[in-house]
């Protein structure tokens, strides 16, 4: 049976709960929905900043952080949860939370929880402060533009890497999913702004124009930009038949597989329809030429003027040694209208018309055109007749405006070219005289029920016909691919003839090993839906070749895009901007591109417009920023069980279990804490979370907890090596991933100290606390046979403390160097140079790089003048003294009886003190029962000893007495203790007067300023029973976790007293908080103080109170210190 602790919830109450119950043997998983423990960043809170990182560097503290439980299930003394984690997408084993990925991020957010701005990708905590502290990446979803893309372009991500001006990263990124940026730019029909978020509040983002943007002015215009190593070709050789975007796309990423991709076109051109159905003015020839000749350079092979028919068929393509084919002829057959009139000479079919435009071919139209049809194409003819001079061209659409394919803005700008446009209506039929168009007869519509497409159907209008002149008549109602290249072939057409049959998912056709995509398949669509069929058909010619599923993790369907919550959302301010175009008289009169594109200036404002709806826009600049490779984007949620004896609720809980959860943590073995309402003080809520953790540890009687090992001899950290008799200095300075090194020149620094004066060795280091870095550091220090390192990284100093300022990764850097220090014969001495050096100094970096220089050079001296001692540690005595009865004492006493420890309790004589109430009976009966020592009548007349083995002497009903004890309880709530003597309370380590104190000295109620000794009853002899006994159930779990450690520590700045300095003044005494000094009796009448090394905490305020100078303080002598400050102020 596990006799785990399942803690659920962080903050105060969750992390003082683990931390008590951890020291006291037990093993304890704290669960936190959130990335990072924090301390609230409020108040007298800051004091609590130590007990986060001591929970989150416990040996029995699992923490589990982004975690939440979805379900438990509840038995008898058991629990068994499921927990799941999200994914941070950061390892925490590697990141060392520079900060460089935060700087490098593009994408800022607003936090829903307090409205409060941050990137993307992020340290978590209140000035960086959370524990851990590796970076967490915000992801909320996908982007609807992102969704909404066929061909899988990261639209947020070029978005944002645009906003901050990285035309090169944004180029990379959009090269990812589609090999032609430039054309994509101009003529996609951006689906990705229809779904846009930002349309909802005004207008979408102009997505395509900034795509367009980011290709034409990268460094590297029309330029092949390799976006990840290529592998040598590998595998079978691959036939495409059609060189249009689907044909090429697949030739594209079939080459970055390692595939050999040959490409047969019909045309004497490359492109398909982008080729010869794009006229110039939206398309130049020479952005495509540009796009298609990059595929060229990566060793593509096209064979234009190669038709599909009679000469090349499928089977040939298989006898030429062609594993596997893909075929892409496109839709390049124009759909007929079928009325009369229609062969008549001046009818021409939309795709002849483009066609012969782009391929320079001669064009015979008149003067008087008639378009008919509603899509690009019909845009795209009519606005190319209006530049072959026409005189007149109007364009008859049988739908309205809102049902054309054509874009608004491509409407407009036809508009103003001077084609007439003529909504809901359809020809009837073509006139002709002379077998020549001389008009078109039509007929006025209606919009009807909806038909197959979605769209309302239009309905005749009886008696509406009308005849207009014309002697050129353009038809472009559609495309359809021309199907009779296959009557040499093995694929027959299906679908009545109109497309090829293939699997949706695989794009795998009726005959294995040949594929087919585009619009030979789905007939007409845009160019972005044909370039996401040549990906998928990629995908599956891959593994066909390799023998692999060709449907084993694939989907068609759409990823789910995320709802925005626009009262959640950082709007942005700022109209879309419309992209700009030549002036009307000069574009109508040659076919120039119309569209100039968006400055600098318009596209960086176009891009800040967006939203950032799906949190990070993975545009993998942290993955590029990242030295260490922590960044993973693909990293998965992780799913585990976790079985535990007592589950702890703290009031954080509540939050985010799952009702389900909530309404199973009833009943034995759940256990909640009650912590104060309202805005309470943190030794209220520090109180309640240990005394939830002492009735915990009191139900759990039953289970043995083994003994902690002793703590293993160690050294001050000026210990040197023995064998050196001039200390050998190495000097290391941390580049803190730039966090240091782009302020200071790490590089000059090191070439400041290498090899001068006692310096052996110099250098630099990218990450101190690394791995790598710290066993660099080790290696080196012993290759060059150093006695001394400096490292100089964000670290202060050497000792084993945890103060306000620490950071994880400070204890890190430390940790991993510190604990090798000792069997390695080397001393270690930090200087950080990061916050007080290169952050605080930002904006000078030279005034940061002479502090940096000057305070290395105080580490220096210090080191030069260190002394070698051993540390020591006291044994801890095996039993306790609770002084005081009352409630609180009398709960105490109870508690730790039960762990078998012996017990003896000092009832205080004096008014009320033995507090007779019959509420006290039953519990002082227990204690008898426990066979705890129980004297009655106590006068305490001293309170000594060194920690661990306190003397407390004293009198019962008048008779002297000695009592010894490894610790110390002091119930306050007994009224003669308010009676003691100051020098009594201040041996006890201070009263509710300490408790109480702005800011706490302290912040847990419960531990006094002296190790071994606790505090309860704090409340008052009216205290509630209930208060009282948490209480006392609260110091005993502290007093037993003290006693399972046998041995303490002594501080590694213990003091020590010079007896030939020491005037016996007695300053030291009045000033130690610990009662570490006395004075004892030397000859002719004086005194000499003399330190217990057992009270000495190490604080040094005797050190620097003492008038003559007679007390020394370990690792910071006055001599150290002097010649510190000295080496600092030398120029």
């Amino acid at each position: 049976m596990s006799t785990r602790v399942m803690v659920i919830g962080g903050g105060v109450e969750g992390v003082q709960t683990a931390l008590d119950l951890a020291e006291a043997g037990v093993d304890v998983t704290l669960i936190d929905s959130a990335s990072a423990l924090e301390d609230g960043s409020g108040g007298g809170e800051i004091c609590f900043r130590p007990k986060l990182l001591e929970a989150a560097n416990h040996p029995r503290i699992q923490l589990l952080t982004c975690a939440e439980i979805s379900d438990i299930d509840a038995e008898a003394e058991s629990f068994r949860a499921t927990i799941l984690r999200r994914p941070r997408y950061v390892r925490e084993d590697a990141c060392t939370s520079c900060g460089r990925c935060e700087a490098a991020c593009p994408v800022t957010l607003l936090s829903p929880a307090d409205g409060s701005l941050h990137k993307a990708i992020r340290r978590p905590g209140a000035e960086f402060k959370g524990v851990p502290s590796t970076c967490v990446v915000d992801k909320r979803g996908v982007p609807p533009c992102n969704a909404a893309c066929p061909a899988g372009v990261n639209v947020q991500g070029y978005v944002a890497l645009i906003s901050k001006g990285k035309l090169r990263e944004a180029l990379e990124l959009i090269r990812e999913a589609v090999p032609f940026p430039h054309i994509l730019g101009r003529v996609c029909t951006h689906p990705c702004e229809t779904a846009c978020t930002r349309g909802k509040i005004d207008q979408p983002i102009g997505i395509a124009s900034l795509k367009r943007y980011a290709a034409d002015m990268s460094p590297s215009q029309y330029i092949l930009m390799p976006t990840e190593d290529v592998p040598p070709p590998q595998y079978g050789q691959v036939a495409i038949v059609g060189a249009g975007p689907a044909g090429l796309t697949c030739a594209r990423d079939l080459f970055r597989m390692g595939h050999v991709a040959t490409v047969f076109e019909a045309l004497p051109v490359a492109g398909g329809m982008v080729a010869v159905g794009m006229p110039r003015f939206r398309l130049p020839r020479e952005v495509r030429e540009a796009e298609i000749a990059n595929l060229l350079k990566l060793g593509i092979e096209i064979k234009t003027n190669s038709p599909l028919g009679k000469d090349l068929t499928l089977s040939n393509l298989r006898l030429q040694g062609y594993e596997a084919i893909f075929i892409a002829t496109g839709a390049h057959k124009n759909q007929r209208l079928n009325i009369p009139g229609e062969d008549l000479e001046g009818v021409v079919d939309s795709i002849s018309f483009l066609r012969a435009i782009n391929l320079r071919q001669p064009v015979k139209i008149g003067y008087d055109v008639v378009v008919i049809g509603g899509g690009y194409t019909s845009i795209d003819s009519a606005r190319s007749a209006i530049r072959l001079h026409c005189r007149r061209v109007r364009l008859f659409y049988r739908r309205t405006a809102q049902e054309m394919a054509a874009t608004p803005a491509e409407i407009l700008e036809t508009v103003e070219e001077g084609v007439e446009i003529e909504y809901l209506v359809a020809p009837v039929r073509i006139l002709g005289e002379n077998g020549r168009v001389v008009g078109v007869e039509c007929q006025r519509m209606r919009l009807g029920e909806p038909d197959e497409s979605g769209r309302p159907r239009p309905v005749p209008i009886e008696g509406s016909n009308f005849v207009v002149e014309a002697d050129t008549v353009i038809t472009a109602i559609g495309q359809l691919p021309d199907l009779s290249i296959f009557e040499y072939g093995d694929i027959r057409p299906a679908n009545n003839g109109r497309t090829l049959i293939v699997d949706p998912l695989t794009l795998e056709t009726s005959v294995p090993g040949i594929f087919a995509g585009g619009d030979v398949v789905s007939g007409p669509r845009s160019m972005v839906d044909a370039v996401a069929d040549g990906r998928r058909a990629a995908v599956s010619i891959d593994r066909y070749l390799k023998g692999e599923d060709l449907r084993s993790g694939r989907t068609i369907a759409r990823p789910i895009p995320v709802e925005v919550d626009l009262s959640k959302v950082k709007i942005p301010p700022g109209k879309r901007r419309r992209i700009p175009v030549l002036p009307i008289k000069q574009r109508v009169k040659n076919f120039e591109e119309v569209e100039t594109g968006y400055t600098t200036f318009m596209a960086l404002r176009e891009a800040k417009r967006c939203l950032n709806c799906g949190g990070c826009s993975e545009c993998m600049e942290c993955v590029r920023t990242c030295e260490l490779e922590a960044v993973n984007h693909r990293m998965p949620p992780e799913e585990m069980t976790l079985e535990a004896r007592c589950v702890l609720i703290t009031p954080r809980s509540p939050e985010t279990l799952p009702r389900r959860v909530i309404e199973k943590l009833s009943g034995p073995g759940v256990y909640k804490i009650v912590s104060p309402t309202g805005k309470a003080a943190l030794s209220e809520r520090l109180l309640a979370a240990s005394a939830a953790a002492g009735r915990v540890l009191n139900d759990l009687k039953d289970v043995h907890f083994p003994e902690e090992e002793s703590p293993a001899p160690a050294f001050a950290p000026e210990a040197v090596r023995k064998a050196s008799v001039t200390p050998r200095i190495g000097v290391f300075v941390c580049d803190c991933g730039g966090g240091i090194s782009d302020v200071i020149d790490a590089a000059k620094l090191v070439r400041q100290f290498f090899r001068r004066g006692d310096i052996a060795y110099a250098q630099e280091i990218g990450y101190a606390c690394s791995d790598d870095g710290a066993l660099e550091i080790r290696l080196m220090a012993l290759q060059h046979e150093l006695s001394h390192v400096i490292v100089a990284a964000c670290a202060c100093c050497g000792l084993e403390q945890i103060c306000f300022s620490c950071s994880d990764r400070r204890m890190e850097c430390k940790r991993k160097l510190l604990k090798t220090g000792q069997a390695d014969g080397l001393s270690y001495e930090f200087v950080n140079i990061r916050e007080h050096c290169a952050w605080v100094h930002a904006d000078d970096p030279e005034r940061a790089f002479v502090k940096a220089k000057a305070l290395i050079r105080g580490a220096l001296a210090r080191v030069k003048r260190a002394g070698g001692r051993e540390r020591g540690a006291l044994t801890i005595r095996q039993n306790a003294v609770v002084i005081g009865g009352g409630m609180a004492g009398l709960a105490a006493a109870s508690a730790i009886a039960r762990r078998g420890i012996s017990v003896t309790l000092l009832r205080l004589a004096g008014p009320r003190a033995e507090g007779e109430g019959a509420e006290k009976e039953p519990l002082l009966a227990q204690v008898r029962r426990l066979r705890a020592k129980i004297m009655e009548g106590v006068q305490i007349e001293d309170i000594g000893g060194p920690v661990g083995a306190f003397t407390i002497a004293g009198r019962e009903n008048g008779v002297p007495f000695t009592v010894k004890s490894g610790t110390v309880i002091a119930d306050w709530s007994a009224p003669a203790m308010k009676d003691l003597p100051e020098a009594l309370k201040r041996a006890l380590g201070g009263g509710p007067e300490v408790v109480d104190a702005s800011p706490p000295i302290e912040p847990d109620p419960v531990v006094s300023r002296i190790p071994g000794i606790f505090r309860c009853g704090l409340g008052g002899e009216g205290a509630s029973i209930d208060g009282a006994s948490a209480e006392g159930a609260a110091a005993a779990l502290k007093a037993w976790a003290f006693l399972r450690r046998r041995k303490v520590s002594i501080p590694e700045t213990v003091v020590t007293v010079d007896p030939l300095v020491c005037r016996g003044c007695g300053t030291c005494v009045e000033v130690c908080e610990f009662g570490a000094p006395s004075l004892v009796g030397k000859g002719a009448g004086g005194f000499v103080s003399v330190i217990d090394e057992g009270r000495c905490r190490g604080c040094g305020t005797c050190a620097a109170r003492c008038p003559s100078g007679a007390i020394t303080q370990s690792a910071l002598s006055d001599e150290q210190l002097l010649a510190a400050v000295e080496a600092m102020l030398t120029l």
